[in-house]
């Protein structure tokens, strides 16, 4: 007992102790020593501009100078086969074919590299290469993680847009632009069939694993938030920005203020479904049909001998009421996002289906955004300002059918029982109607009101979980009061139309009704993707000790003050998102081209110039070639933030084609490789090991993009959230990167290949040498099929004329490279005497071979 007393006052003392210092602010760091900081690290300076130290390839020069000061020399060429291997996996996460081992073999000339290079780099499949590493550093995943792991609806399309943004060269300054800023460009890229690429790179930001009832949403947004400004300072700068998000960043000169300064970028913004194809409601389709609904309403009244009248509905507002946004007044705030919503509020008739058997037309009292004014098959999300709940109730006057609202607080949309399921509601009568929230929970919060309607379903859906919303949904909404009082404020009652009384419509009527219904007809309706869209603009206040209960002063949205030429930014009156990336691109290239320069760098060396490729900042490594680093970096900028050309321009140095066999003497004075005086041996990734097998049993199938390819159902553990469709063993031949990414059922193949789990920014990966891995490609069902299937080719090849024909394709595939006079010998002896299964089992050897699973 007096043991136990003695430990519970110490947990006691500790907890005082704890409690006492979450109390006291650290104190910020002083002007002098962030200046300091900021003249003391390397990765802050601008670029030096010094040239080559000798003639000849720029890399090559660099980094001979640097192994001749060591008195070291660079090592001889590979063999033709390993640097064509190589160079394959390396660009395109293949094996090369035999036609272009034999190819190169024959003509190893710097000549015919060259055009190697170029063919590779022109290929989709380099271009789907380049997106896996890119997926890494953006967390990419299909679901949320946590308990249920709930779909992102469409997330894979932002895949396609990675895949088609490297296959395309765009450069890098608009690949950041759009991921920070893509829906607010004001001249967007447009890609195939007219497609808004610019938005679709936003999804990014969505990539985030999310809880789905946690107990304090302010805490959830606030985790959110960080980890969101986490990818984004270490994928496009290199920095950890989010270490500063409970004090002044304890190395590096960056700021608590700046921190927050990028969470009011965030917090600005909101999460919704945007069109890839948006339609533009002030063009003359769109516009066609907003008349042919008012020619109609005409027609209607003219039948009946009487004029449609506009309606006003105003509110008879109590006491506290407080009209947070009203159609009656479009200036209130609103933010729409996709077409169905039209130009402005709808005021008057409105027919919902002019094809139906005995259509009607229907008129709400006043003015109404409608989802439904060119058609039923409009999408469209529409928002309210945000606004903090100083009272209990949000009362919004809606109609619709198989439509939602939402209440959206502290940014948090899983809505969904039991804590939040109040805040999701279903919109189902045609009339117009008073939907009421009671967010007495979240007094004191930010919140806003999101109207949607959209096949997508939402995050955590709790009426249509993992189901798309029919077709015929549609969504009005007249207002939205905040208010101490529980019943709604007496609304206008619904305006009288006269009905048909006909058998068959007037002939007038009729033309009306088959013009509207051609009209709503010719509009095309667009796919969606989660994406980033502007809301209320407000800076963040700094949160003492990064507790969101403790907010400080706010500090005003800017770029990092270390890298600003401006201290202050003018971000209108929304998130500012735009002005960020400007800023990025401009104030901060010289680190934005470094980082990206560096990453490619270790793409094809194994590791970077400076290893820690995520950590530019002062507890990063610091650079092996810091002088290469910088003209790559300025040259990158020079020449149009290409990357092709930037990959180009490495692979076809001496350095990268180099031997990577070991020597005694480099070794002793260049133990770790540092100033690469041989080439490294990395072994291959998880993709590139799956989609080689592919490629070798010929089952590779190369379409690029498209829906996800679910695992096959005996792969995936049984748990709560297990998906409940199912894909083909061998994933229906499609390469890796087109493999459904749930978080809680990744495949396991490649997670013993080191798949990372996506949860952070991933710039350099695990390897590991592990019995799992040996185990995976002895007993995996995928494997033993690949076998089987490679097995069949090389035996019904007529091409192939005896024994030493086949083992020669089939080691090419395997190694890219023919067997030797042992190996052909000890294959001949190993099938003389396998039997049925003896190719196969044969096969399946050459992948255990280490030889399979490293690039030399």
């Amino acid at each position: 007992m007096a043991s136990f007393l003695a430990r519970a006052q110490w947990l006691a003392a500790v907890a005082l102790t704890a409690a006492t210092a979450s109390a006291q602010v650290p104190p910020p760091v002083g002007a002098d020593e962030f200046a300091q900081r900021r003249a003391a690290h390397w990765a802050w300076q601008p670029l030096r501009e010094d040239g080559p130290p000798a003639a000849g390839h720029p890399v090559d020069a660099f980094v001979d100078h640097k192994l001749a000061a060591a008195g070291l020399r660079r090592a001889p060429p590979a063999p033709p086969h390993t640097q064509l291997r190589r160079l394959w996996f390396d660009l395109v996460g293949l094996p090369p074919t035999p036609a272009a081992v034999a190819r190169f073999v024959a003509d190893p000339s710097d000549a015919a590299w060259a055009r190697e290079v170029d063919e590779l780099l022109a290929s989709v499949h380099h271009a789907e290469r380049q997106a896996r590493h890119w997926l890494d550093l953006v967390r990419y995943a299909e679901t949320l993680g946590h308990e249920f792991d709930f779909e992102v609806p469409n997330a894979w399309r932002y895949r396609d847009y990675v895949i088609r943004a490297c296959r395309d060269d765009v450069p890098f300054d608009q690949f950041l632009r759009e991921h920070v800023a893509g829906d607010l460009l004001p001249v967007k890229r447009l890609g195939d069939g007219g497609a808004d690429e610019s938005v679709q790179a936003t999804a990014a930001f969505w990539f985030v694993e999310q809880t789905h009832s946690p107990v304090d949403a302010g805490k959830h947004e606030a985790d959110r938030v960080d980890n969101q400004i986490d990818v984004l300072g270490k994928a496009f700068l290199g920095l950890t920005i989010a270490c500063a998000r409970c004090h002044d960043h304890k190395f590096d000169a960056i700021r608590a203020a700046d921190y927050y300064a990028f969470a009011g970028f965030v917090q600005s913004s909101r999460y919704v479904q945007a069109p890839l194809c948006p339609l533009d409601v002030q063009a003359a389709p769109f516009q066609r049909a907003l008349s042919a609904q008012r020619q109609l309403a005409a027609a209607w009244a003219k039948a009946h001998g009487a004029a449609p009248e506009p309606t006003t509905a105003p509110l008879a507002l109590r006491d506290g009421d407080r009209v947070v946004a009203s159609a009656e007044d479009p200036t209130t705030g609103w933010f729409v996002v996709n077409d169905g919503f039209g130009p402005q509020p709808w005021r008057g008739p409105l027919c919902l289906d002019p094809a139906a058997a005995a259509p009607e037309l229907r008129q709400l009292p006043g003015a109404f955004w409608h989802s439904a004014v060119a058609g039923r098959r409009r999408e469209g999300t529409l928002s309210s300002p945000t606004f903090p709940l100083t009272a209990r109730y949000v009362h919004v006057r809606a109609a619709g059918e198989h439509a939602r609202l939402k209440v959206v607080v502290d940014g948090f949309h899983l809505v969904r029982a039991p804590i939040y399921g109040e805040l999701h509601k279903g919109v189902g009568h045609p009339d117009a109607h008073w939907v009421t929230f009671d967010c007495g929970a979240w007094s004191g919060r930010q919140a806003f009101v999101q109207a949607i309607d959209q096949r997508a379903h939402d995050l955590a859906d709790p009426e249509r979980d993992r189901r798309a919303y029919p077709d015929e949904a549609w969504i009005a909404v007249q207002s939205v009061v905040l208010s101490p009082h529980a019943e709604p404020p007496p609304a206008a009652a619904e305006p009288p139309l006269p009905p048909h009384a006909w058998t068959e419509p007037p002939v007038a009527v009729a033309a009306a009704l088959a013009a509207l219904h051609d009209a709503e007809a010719a509009l095309p309706v667009s796919p969606t993707l989660p994406a980033m869209a502007d809301g209320s603009g407000r800076d963040v206040a700094v949160a003492v000790r990064g507790d969101h209960r403790r907010p400080g002063e706010p500090a005003p949205r800017r770029f990092l003050q270390a890298l600003a030429r401006d201290g202050a930014m003018a971000t209108g009156p929304g998130s500012g998102r735009q002005q960020l990336a400007d800023a990025m691109v401009t104030d901060g290239a010289p680190l934005v081209a470094r980082v990206l320069v560096n990453r490619l760098w270790r793409q094809l060396f194994e590791r970077g110039i400076v290893r820690s490729v995520d950590n530019l900042g002062a507890l990063g490594d610091p650079p092996t070639h810091p002088e290469l680093l910088d003209w790559l970096a300025a040259d990158f900028l020079r020449h149009g933030w290409l990357q092709k050309r930037a990959l180009r321009q490495l692979v076809t140095s001496a350095t990268y084609r180099q031997d990577s066999a070991r020597r005694a003497d480099a070794d002793a004075s260049d133990p770790a490789n540092l100033l690469l005086h041989r080439q490294n041996v990395q072994r291959l990734d998880a993709e590139s090991v799956r989609d080689a097998l592919l490629a070798i049993s010929g089952r590779l199938d190369p379409t690029p993009f498209g829906p996800p390819i679910e695992l096959a159902q005996e792969t995936i553990i049984r748990a709560r959230g297990r998906p409940e469709r199912a894909g083909p063993i061998d994933g229906a031949g499609r390469r890796s990167i087109y493999l459904a990414v749930r978080r809680n059922f990744l495949p396991a193949m490649l997670l013993a290949f080191d798949l990372p789990t996506p949860f952070a920014t991933v710039g350099m990966r695990n390897v590991s040498n592990v019995p799992a891995q040996s185990l995976t490609l002895a007993n995996d069902p995928f494997v033993h099929e690949a076998c089987a299937r490679w097995a069949n080719a090389v035996c019904a090849d007529r091409a192939l004329t005896g024994l030493e024909d086949r083992l020669a394709a089939a080691f090419t595939h395997a190694f890219a490279r023919p067997p030797a006079a042992d190996e052909v010998a000890a294959c001949r002896d190993f099938l003389a005497g396998g039997g049925a299964v003896a190719w196969p089992d044969l096969l399946h050897g050459l992948v255990l071979a280490q030889e399979f699973l490293y690039l030399r």
